[in-house]
């Protein structure tokens, strides 16, 4: 009969931080012939979990993978989606996407691929994008693309090291600001471990399907992960235009916000707009379109008219003059607004009274 010796089991203790929730331990656990399984804890619950990872998957379209950096050594801090305010281009289409994201304490490894000082691109952050396969991760896409000498350690003896950043969004806004973008060097990190100890762990809509170690300079270790990101699926581009700031949202909606604090006037059937957002000056918002738009006015005192179709009408701060026009308009109305400046117009029409002071007029 076949033996085996076995081999004392290793463990390894991963710390995972989740913003706004408790902190789970992630453990794996080698039985000494290759059979890795990972045990997360949540710390001072007493509920733990085991899951096996047999390999790598698809999380759907919604999930953007770059690589994460524990720099201070207290865990990859994740942020879910809906408490993040990060928002980038997840899919190379130039639309801009509300993204889960890192804390601020961690980092992004980029590639600065145009040279410009900023990560913006899609494929500057998630090399996955580099390969044809769908289901590499950042850390599968570095060995295939990256490790050009082979040795499944990414390092200054691979041909485009130099161009590699790491990218520490202090503020979490997903926009590369002063300060926030340094060399591998200028961080310390002198090398990448290309080979990953997969797992399949999730919490907040985002993932993380793998971990590996970066070494720095002195000698010491750190956390890499390969993270999954949860998106949303509609995303906005904005263009400053000469009167306003032209919102597009990847579905097919156009909004048209005043630029700055500026009034802004405009025609949503001529410029091509679904709805606007006037400023805080004196704002003229007209609707006109065969759809029911949506008009704000802010502060100020405004003029907002309605078109032929449900509208919705928000006069905000300021004594405005909302005409509903046709069609089945919601018009949101204040104490500052007077009776005689209010009209629905034709089809059945509602006023919400907005704020705390009563409507007497």
């Amino acid at each position: 009969m076949e033996q085996h010796q076995h081999r004392p089991a290793v463990h390894h203790a991963v710390p995972i931080r989740c913003a706004r929730r408790q902190q789970p331990h992630l453990t794996s656990v080698n039985d000494g012939f290759g059979n890795i399984s990972y045990e997360w804890r949540i710390a001072g619950s007493g509920d733990s979990s085991t899951v096996f990872y047999y390999g790598s998957g698809s999380y759907g379209d919604n999930i953007f993978l770059p690589l994460a950096l524990d720099l201070d050594g207290d865990g990859v801090e994740l942020v879910s989606k809906e408490d993040s305010r990060a928002y980038y281009d997840v899919k190379g289409d130039g639309f801009r996407h509300n993204v889960g994201w890192i804390g601020a304490d961690d980092a992004f490894l980029a590639i600065d691929k145009n040279s410009d000082g900023k990560i913006e691109l899609a494929d500057e952050l998630s090399f996955a994008l580099w390969t044809p396969d769908p289901s590499d991760t950042d850390l599968q896409a570095l060995k295939t693309v990256f490790d050009t000498n082979g040795d499944d350690v990414f390092n200054r003896g691979d041909a485009q090291f130099s161009q590699f950043r790491v990218w520490q969004d202090a503020n979490g806004d997903g926009i590369t600001d002063a300060g926030e973008l340094k060399t591998l060097a200028e961080r310390g990190i002198a090398s990448i471990n290309l080979t990953a100890a997969k797992t399949d762990w999730a919490s907040g809509g985002n993932h993380i399907t793998g971990f590996s170690t970066f070494q720095k300079a002195d000698g010491s270790n750190g956390w890499a992960a390969d993270v999954g990101l949860g998106h949303e699926a509609d995303g906005w581009r904005a263009t400053v235009e000469s009167s306003l700031v032209r919102v597009t949202q990847s579905g097919g909606l156009v909004y048209g916000l005043a630029n700055g604090g500026a009034s802004l006037t405009a025609d949503l059937a001529s410029q091509g707009l679904d709805g606007a957002v006037g400023g805080n000056g004196t704002d003229t918002l007209t609707a006109g379109h065969s759809t029911g738009a949506l008009l704000v006015g802010g502060d100020g005192n405004d003029v907002l008219n309605g078109g032929a179709r449900d509208d919705w009408l928000s006069g905000g701060a300021g004594s405005d003059i909302l005409n509903g026009g046709a069609g089945g308009d919601t018009l949101l109305i204040d104490a500052a607004d007077m009776q005689a400046n209010i009209n629905g117009g034709d089809g059945f029409d509602i006023a919400v009274v907005t704020g705390t002071a009563g409507y007497a007029r």
